[in-house]
């Protein structure tokens, strides 16, 4: 037997992999829109394992849709870690190095905006003078 419940997604309760996708799309206040656009792909219902499937496996192409940017939290979440190796008083040009290397090798087509990052922080972190230019 199948039942189909009203719900909208934060009453949802999401498992697994579509939890993260979930979390982000509340966060960024999207949740009507992902309602909606849930409602309008499918009138008629769906069960809550396509639901969460769909949160799970169409990450991307939700965010594209709703106008969530990926890119964004990416460089807030660098910016925080490289802030925090900055403050390692034991050895500062390793940290930055280790997290430069973490994130561009975790996220090769956003490499031009570490890059960037690099870049306009060259004076205040002297990457010239110490040849570290990564």
């Amino acid at each position: 037997m199948k039942t189909f419940n009203e719900t909208n997604l934060k009453q949802f309760n999401a498992w697994q992999g579509a939890v993260e996708t979930k979390e982000r799309i509340l966060k960024e206040g999207k949740e009507e829109e992902f309602d909606f656009l849930i409602q309008e792909l499918y009138p008629q219902g769906l069960s809550e394992t396509q639901l969460n499937d769909i949160l799970w496996f169409s990450e991307e192409w939700l965010f594209e849709h709703l106008g969530i940017n990926e890119d964004e939290e990416v460089m807030s979440k660098f910016e925080k870690d490289w802030d925090e190796a900055s403050d390692d008083t034991d050895d500062i040009e390793y940290a930055q190095d280790e997290v430069i290397k973490l994130y561009k090798a975790q996220y090769p087509s956003m490499e031009h905006l570490f890059d960037e990052f690099l870049q306009k922080h060259m004076d205040k972190y002297n990457f010239q003078e110490k040849g570290r230019i990564i």
